[in-house]
């Protein structure tokens, strides 16, 4: 896919929340101790890993909506990072999820968002999603 950073520019501009860690609020931020406007730079300096996280999406096969057992993004990140042997930012994943427009739902006091994409995905083999508990309505 190309992507260029103009692209990636826009999903951060949409999205003043995002940053290495993923998505976190300002409330979410202070209790969790992140320095957001530290992990924003470093996020809006990470067009390659944007644009390595947008070439291994292409590869997976997305899903209409985010189901109850899709992938969280840091669970992504990290399988993502296995693969390249080196690590990649959770914003990274989430920036190239949000560009490439998949069903995305974020996850409550968490900075991750679950992912719709199948987890029968040729790249997905041997990722091991763990169980979350159903969240009555």
């Amino acid at each position: 896919m190309n992507v260029s950073e103009a692209s990636f520019q826009k999903v951060l501009q949409k999205n003043p929340t995002l940053c290495m860690s993923g998505l976190v609020s300002a409330e979410f931020g202070r209790e969790l101790r992140i320095d957001f406007r530290g992990e924003r730079l470093g996020l809006e300096s990470a067009f390659e890993d944007f644009a390595l996280c947008c070439d291994w999406l292409l590869d997976c096969t997305p899903l209409k909506r985010v189901s109850f057992v899709a992938p969280a993004s840091s669970i992504l990140a990290s399988h993502i990072g296995k693969q390249l042997d080196r690590p990649v930012p959770n914003g990274a994943l989430i920036a190239a999820v949000l560009h490439m427009r998949l069903p995305a739902h974020p996850l409550p006091d968490s900075p991750d968002v679950l992912v719709g994409i199948s987890l029968r995905s040729p790249t997905l083999v041997g990722l091991e999603i763990p169980k979350r508990e159903k969240r009555r309505k």
